[in-house]
């Protein structure tokens, strides 16, 4: 069975940022004023990945580019985080950047950068 989730993961539950704390066989469980609380899938809302997300979780703006049809990125980045990442304001996504190669593009969510955060090792806790 493919995983969806992992424990850490910010999700909105009832209009309030939730972690999950546990994975079982058929739903994950989130945290609710210190009691875990079993959730169906559909409870979990995505929480959109903002600049003002990244910034309270210590990424700081590094650069603003535009190419010369206007188009507009902002790079963000973290000391202890080797991927940069870029925002595209137009599009309200992210894209992972390594070594200046684009390795993730359409970054939408706070859980799927925790995911990415994860997979390489990196503290992937965040604050909304």
């Amino acid at each position: 069975m493919k995983q969806k989730y992992i424990i850490g993961d910010i999700f909105m539950v009832d209009n309030q940022p939730r972690k999950v704390t546990w994975i079982g066989a058929s739903y994950p469980r989130v945290e609710i004023d210190g009691v875990d609380v079993a959730c169906k899938n559909s409870d979990l809302e995505p929480i959109a990945l903002t600049p003002a997300i990244l910034e309270k979780n210590g990424w700081e703006f590094a650069e603003c580019h535009k190419d010369e049809d206007g188009f507009e990125w902002h790079v963000y980045s973290k000391d202890d985080v080797f991927p940069d990442l870029y925002y595209y304001p137009a599009e309200e996504d992210f894209s992972v950047f390594i070594c200046g190669e684009e390795t993730l593009p359409d970054v939408k969510w706070v859980h799927q950068l925790q995911h990415l955060l994860f997979g390489l090792g990196l503290n992937s806790e965040m604050e909304v």
